[in-house]
Order: C-alpha cells, then structure tokens, then sequence
C-alpha cells in the first residue's frame, strides 16, 4: 500500500508518518530514504538532531539526495521518502534530472510492501513568487499530484492530527 502524507511546514507529517511506518513494519526495519542535504553547519544541526530523535527506533537510513532508483531495498521492504520536496530542490538545484523523480517514486512502489511518502503542501498561500521560486511550486505542485494518484492513501496533517483525503486510513 502507498500512503502520500501531506501538509503545512512543522505539523507533525513526519512523526506520524514515522509512526505508521512502524507500525507497519511491525518488528521489521523500516527502510528510512532521507533526502535532505546538508549546505551549512546549521543543517548539519538540523540532520543530527533529526538522527538523534531516530536513535533507537527501527530505522535503516539511507541518505540518498537524488536518483531514487538507485537505492537497493529489499522486495517486500516498508519504506518511507523523507521527503518529495527536497529530493525536488536537489534536482532542480544540483544540475539533477527532474524527471528521474515520478520514476524513481514507480520504482520505490514497486519493491516495496508499503511506501510511505511524506510531502509539503505548496501553492495555496496565495503568495506571488519570483520566476524560480514559481517555478519550483508549480514543479512540486504537480509532483504532489501524481504521488496523490500513485497513493492508495492521502493523508493531510493539520496541527498533529491526520485528515483522510484519499482512502481508508490506518
């Protein structure tokens, strides 16, 4: 099963995607793609205060900041993509292939029991942006769109709480 969880910036998509995984993994590791990457020494913070909250939670982490279909993970394996935007802003700021990315997500799906993606809502602040920055909404805007279709579920985190968009939920 494919979960797409969704929402604001600091809602709790992350924890609670978190939790499902688990869940679902059971006893299992949860194959954990983290795509943030690193560019000063306050995201260097950001990535160990990240780990630390992981520490001794069934994660297996892999750090893989574009070309998701080069990750190796077993068949039947839960994963869960931490996340669709910044695997987007490495693509689109590295000289990477934005393309390679509904694929790479195709492929995740295919091996895995249950993915789990987590994404943040964009486009609906009604903020005018610079050409760049537009053009990085409107990219991940569609992104999201096609992982929502992917999605056997949709879940929207408001404020900690999760809201079924698409499906039944856990």
């Amino acid at each position: 099963m494919t979960y797409l969880v969704t929402g604001g910036s600091k809602m709790g998509k992350s924890t609670w995607a978190e939790d499902l995984a688990l869940e679902l993994a059971k006893d299992g590791p949860v194959h954990y793609i983290a795509t943030f990457k690193p560019v000063d020494a306050e995201d260097a913070l950001v990535i160990a205060r990240h780990k630390k909250a992981r520490a001794g939670r069934n994660f297996a982490v892999t750090e893989k900041h574009q070309g998701l279909e080069a990750v190796v993970i077993p068949p039947g394996a839960v994963v869960m993509l931490e996340d669709l935007p910044n695997l987007l802003a490495n693509e689109v700021f590295d000289d990477g292939d934005v393309s390679s990315i509904l694929p790479g997500l195709k492929f995740l799906k295919a091996l895995a029991e249950h993915f789990i993606i987590v994404t943040n809502e964009v486009g609906s602040d009604g903020t005018v942006y610079d050409a760049l920055t537009g053009n990085y909404v409107e990219a991940l805007s569609f992104l999201n769109r096609q992982a929502a279709c992917l999605s056997d579920v949709v879940v929207e985190v408001v404020c900690g709480f999760p809201q079924m968009i698409k499906g039944d939920g856990p």
